[in-house]
């Protein structure tokens, strides 16, 4: 049984993997949630970018690399900050996250986007804080 009392969970720097992303995800109370520093790969992200009740989300310094992930970001609407930095996010990324209109602030610092990606992203109109 899940808990349905927290709200905002910060579990950087723990080990969590994608099967720990997963059971994360399927927690409809929480709202703001720091995996940062972890081994969650695409496919851990995937789950927690599917959640439609976290509002924040951090996934810094984890192994995201840009899986296809256009449906989810098209989907959701209730994410608003979302960090990705130091994963290993490219342009394909830059081009499915544009097609989400909920983020307001992004952080994408130290990825390999390119000016490509740094072009799709100026064309954003939702995006206010873009590191």
């Amino acid at each position: 049984k899940g808990n349905t009392t927290i709200t905002t969970l910060i579990l950087a720097n723990n080990g969590i993997e994608d099967s720990g992303a997963h059971r994360l995800a399927s927690n409809t109370n929480i709202r703001s949630l720091d995996l940062s520093g972890n081994n969650i790969g695409d496919i851990g992200a995937a789950y927690l970018f599917a959640n439609n009740t976290i509002t924040s989300l951090k996934l810094g310094f984890n192994e995201i690399y840009s899986n296809s992930f256009k449906k989810i970001f098209a989907e959701n609407t209730t994410l608003t900050v979302l960090d990705l930095s130091y994963n290993g996010i490219t342009n394909s990324f830059v081009a499915d996250l544009s097609e989400n209109s909920s983020i307001t602030e992004l952080d994408l610092s130290y990825n390999a986007i390119g000016n490509e990606g740094a072009s799709m992203l100026a064309s954003n109109t939702t995006i206010t804080s873009l590191n």
